[in-house]
Parts: C-alpha cells; sequence; structure tokens
C-alpha cells in the first residue's frame, strides 16, 4: 500500500510539471541578479546631480561599481507634495526605479533589484543594475522622467 501511495505521488508530481495540453513545462532559468560582490569603487557625482521632480529635488548621491553590477543611490526631499499626484508622497521615490542606464560604449543594462526607506520626511533609495560597467566605458547616463544625468567614470 505504501508503494502505490509512492507511486501516486510521482504520478501527481508529474502532472504538476505539464502544461493543460500535456507538454511538459520549460525548464525554470534563473534570473540574474545583483549581490554586490566585490566592490571596486565608489563614484562622486558632480554638482550637475539634482533635478526638480515630482514637486520635489532628486539628487544622484552615489554610484557604487561592484565585479556584478553597479548601484545608484538617490535621495529625494519632497517639497510641497501636491494632493493631486496620483503617486503620493511616500510612492514618489519608487518611480525612480523606473529610471533607464546606459554607458557610452551601448551596454545593455537591465534594473535588478531596489530598496528604499524614509527618514524624517526625506527619501532614500537604491537600484541596481546588472552587469558590471565595462573597463572601456567612459561615462554613464541615467534617463528618469524627462530628466537626464550624466556622470564620468573617470
Amino acid at each position: 500500500m505504501l508503494k502505490w501511495f509512492n507511486v501516486e505521488l510521482r504520478s501527481r508530481r508529474t502532472k504538476v510539471n505539464l502544461l493543460p495540453n500535456g507538454t511538459d513545462r520549460p525548464p525554470r532559468v534563473a534570473e540574474p541578479i545583483f549581490r554586490g560582490i566585490d566592490f571596486v569603487r565608489q563614484i562622486s557625482p558632480t554638482s550637475d546631480s539634482e533635478r526638480s521632480i515630482w514637486g520635489g529635488t532628486v539628487r544622484l548621491i552615489g554610484i557604487d561599481l561592484y565585479q556584478d553590477g553597479l548601484l545608484l543611490r538617490w535621495l529625494f526631499a519632497p517639497g510641497r507634495v501636491d494632493a493631486s499626484d496620483a503617486a503620493g508622497g511616500v510612492a514618489l521615490i519608487s518611480k525612480l526605479r523606473d529610471a533607464v542606464l546606459s554607458d557610452d560604449i551601448g551596454t545593455n543594462f537591465l534594473a535588478s533589484t531596489y530598496a528604499s526607506g524614509r527618514f524624517n520626511g526625506v527619501q532614500r533609495a537604491e537600484v541596481s543594475f546588472i552587469p558590471a560597467v565595462p573597463a572601456n566605458a567612459a561615462s554613464l547616463r541615467i534617463s528618469m522622467a524627462g530628466h537626464d544625468f550624466t556622470v564620468g567614470l573617470g
């Protein structure tokens, strides 16, 4: 009886791995993720790293380069947040997740992870991208909400 039960479980497991049309599911592919492995260096943005966006001020406060990717660090100091803004005060910083990163040699960067926090009305966010910045790249360009930030890597 126990043997029959084990066989039955195996057949159920097999059915779980089938699509409704009876074909096998494709194998899962692990998505690459930024892990912050082996810090390389930090880049301090220029004084041109601040923009008035969403009723407040967004500032790029740092870029950390790692062997497996990079981390953009942002600060958002809200001004008077307009109640008609559908995002509301807390969610404004989450729009930073939509930032698009590129470099001067055409690397295809993908946003990987995101974290944010808030203290006394000031919000901070970190958005990571993969892959790592190539050694021969001279600059990064971050496009967000119609604003561009360009940072030299030299």
